[in-house]
């Protein structure tokens, strides 16, 4: 059964250039968007919360002949 790591990075105003780039970053490195959270909805800041999960590694297990 897959095990999940979840990760929520903060960002302020940025470009749709600045927002593709990070997501092509990340996506490079096993993580998935999976929801963006207007940061006002949550705190007093300004911005959005994007909220990012990655398949947890899964350790084989040694085989036995």
């Amino acid at each position: 059964m897959a095990e999940w790591l979840y990760d929520i990075q903060q960002v302020n105003t940025v470009t749709d250039a600045e927002l593709g780039e990070l997501l092509r970053e990340r996506g490079v490195e096993g993580w998935e968007l999976v929801q963006i959270i207007p940061a006002s909805a949550s705190t007093d800041q300004n911005g959005y919360r994007l909220i990012f999960k990655s398949q947890k590694p899964q350790i084989a297990a040694s085989s036995r002949a």
